[in-house]
């Protein structure tokens, strides 16, 4: 809220995100949605054999920040959704979990993984990855899914869909705005 005092305008990725931030905002300083260039990025071929991910399977990538907290992005959601789908499809499928600060809350990947242990169709990944490498892993899936509470933009999501990927997602906050 401090904050609030140094500055005159203050710009968000979405339109959903420029309503919350407006909420606490004092009616001076204007707050506008600014929606990432997406248009920019690159669109990389996929390539699985560089992440070890099988040819003779559906995947599906989750990622999420546990930075931005595991309730935010709600990834038990989309394990349970994953192994039901899989389950009921009869589909080979495999899906990659994304970690990105597995090293700040390693009970929390911990729970995760005590989750998930013995189960081979769900593969934890905590492994950093450039921009570049990330768009990569995204060219490289078939499915892209979330099932978070709460997006500010939901980029991963856009970014599948730029790059022309299906992506699942929760039907509320910023990512229905695209």
């Amino acid at each position: 809220a401090e904050a609030f005092d140094l500055v005159d305008e203050i710009w968000t990725p979405s339109a959903f995100a420029a309503d919350a931030i407006r909420k606490l905002a004092p009616a001076r300083v204007k707050v506008s949605p600014a929606p990432y260039p997406l248009y920019l990025n690159p669109r990389p071929a996929p390539d699985r054999a560089r992440f070890g991910l099988p040819e003779d399977r559906v995947v599906v990538l989750m990622a999420f920040d546990l930075r931005s907290t595991a309730q935010r992005k709600n990834p038990r959601a989309a394990l349970r959704a994953f192994q039901q789908a899989a389950t009921l499809s009869g589909a080979r499928a495999l899906l990659v979990c994304k970690i990105v600060g597995a090293d700040l809350y390693p009970d929390t990947l911990a729970e995760l993984a005590a989750s998930v242990a013995g189960d081979p169709t769900i593969r934890l990944m905590t492994a950093n990855l450039s921009a570049e490498d990330m768009a990569l892993l995204t060219a490289s899936v078939d499915i892209v899914l979330s099932l978070h509470r709460s997006e500010g933009y939901g980029l991963l999501l856009a970014e599948a869909i730029w790059l022309g990927k299906p992506t699942l997602a929760t039907g509320w906050s910023s990512n229905v705005e695209f």
